[in-house]
């Protein structure tokens, strides 16, 4: 499996036909104060499956770790990567809503994409403290 992007932004969905909608993509989330509340993101990512992943099953997790690697946010579930005809299986497109995520101090936070135990990818985002004259 090959992850072919990800994300971090404020709202993403799917349509019945299985196109993608993201808007407010971000590498940056601005707070005056720690910890602060962020109501509400949304990861996103794709992952495009290879020849030898059909008809097999994979346990795919996407973690939010903080600066100093504890997890905020794990989540885990199964990828079944079945074709019930033999045609191709579409790309797996994987949406996070993540609601009222608590960031206990600034620095860089990472989502990463872990397949079978093994990090495929990564996004970093900068959790920043605005200074006080921008509060």
């Amino acid at each position: 499996m090959e992850v072919i992007y990800i994300l971090a932004a404020d709202y993403a969905n799917t349509t019945h036909d299985g196109k993608l909608n993201v808007m407010g993509i971000f590498g940056q989330i601005r707070y005056p104060n720690f910890p602060a509340h962020h109501p509400q993101m949304h990861f996103v990512a794709q992952i495009n499956y290879e020849l030898q992943d059909y008809g097999s099953e994979h346990e795919l997790t996407i973690k939010l770790i903080d600066p100093d690697g504890a997890d905020i946010v794990s989540v885990t579930g199964p990828i079944n990567v079945r074709s019930e005809n033999g045609e191709k299986i579409p790309d797996l497109n994987v949406i996070l809503p993540l609601n009222n995520v608590l960031l206990e101090k600034p620095g860089r936070h990472e989502f990463a994409v872990i397949v079978d135990g093994e990090k495929k990818s990564y996004l970093g985002v900068d959790v920043i403290k605005l200074p006080e004259k921008q509060i």
